[in-house]
């Protein structure tokens, strides 16, 4: 953020994040934190990083699965995103997502603070999809007019 607000033609009153997936994750933690930014789209992510990654890295010890849970919470993404305010929030869930279930996704988005708007779409995790697309650019376009 340093670097990109170091350069000249950056306006620093009209600057947004879009992340997908881990993106999606990172930047909530990042909305907690630093309040240079007005908004941020928040694509097919969750609030968890053990959610996310116990399945697929810490293999079958449950011994294994609670270290990491204990871990990584402090750094989870449901912990920053009640605090992104002043910021807008957009979250944009898949209805057809391997990874993410609505629970799950539906537990991230209720922890965020307002202004903030949740939209699912009829897609998988990748969210390829124009519509998809097009409400991100449309809702860049009004937060940083």
């Amino acid at each position: 953020m340093d670097l990109l607000l170091s350069q000249p033609r950056v306006d620093r009153r009209r600057i947004g994040f879009v992340g997908h997936d881990y993106g999606s994750m990172f930047g909530a933690i990042v909305s907690g934190v630093d309040k240079r930014l007005k908004t941020y789209v928040f694509v097919a992510g969750m609030g968890s990083f053990s959610d996310w990654s116990l399945k697929y890295w810490t293999g079958p010890s449950k011994n294994g699965a609670e270290v990491y849970k204990q871990a990584v919470k402090d750094v989870d993404p449901i912990g920053y995103v009640p605090y992104a305010t002043p910021a807008a929030l957009f979250f944009q869930f898949a209805n057809k997502d391997k990874y993410i279930s609505k629970d799950v996704a539906n537990a991230f988005s209720a922890a965020a603070s307002k202004p903030k708007q949740v939209k699912w779409y009829d897609a998988t995790h990748d969210m390829n999809i124009e519509e998809a697309r097009k409400d991100r650019l449309e809702w860049l376009a009004r937060q940083l007019r």
